[in-house]
């Protein structure tokens, strides 16, 4: 009698986790979230903690629960160091940008760009080779023929 009763518990325990999991897995296919991702499947268990046990959830999900609890942990967002090295990233693809719009600035005053330092442009002399004028002559070596 008593083989019975535990067979019967243990069968009507059973039942029960499979009309659960048929549940969670009725629920998460009615589960409209934009993104079918990772994130979304997170959110989902996050969401159904109230009614299911999270092994459950993360069994039906297949999802491990050392993720999800990596995923609840971290948060949903990116972390400040990831914002800051995107703001970096951002602002050497506008040197870049702005570099191949026109070339003859270069990448030489590159930190002046970044903190917003207008450089002018030289002067025709200034441009010219030091003890050469702007109307010297040619040296007579460098004469054409």
């Amino acid at each position: 009698r008593q083989v019975r009763t535990a067979s019967k518990r243990s069968l009507l325990d059973k039942i029960k986790k499979l009309v659960a999991e048929a549940e969670i897995a009725r629920r998460l296919a009615d589960f409209e979230e934009s993104d079918r991702g990772r994130s979304a499947i997170y959110h989902f268990i996050a969401k159904e903690t109230e009614n299911f046990e999270v092994v459950m959830l993360c069994r039906v999900c297949r999802v491990s629960r050392a993720a999800y609890y990596s995923w609840r942990k971290r948060g949903d967002g990116p972390s400040n160091a990831l914002r800051e090295e995107a703001l970096l990233a951002d602002q050497i693809y506008t040197i870049w940008k702005r570099r191949r719009q026109a070339p003859a600035r270069g990448f030489r005053n590159a930190g002046q760009h970044l903190r917003g330092v207008t450089m002018g442009r030289r002067s025709p002399r200034e441009r010219s080779s030091p003890g050469r004028g702007a109307g010297a002559r040619r040296p007579a070596w460098a004469t054409r023929t």
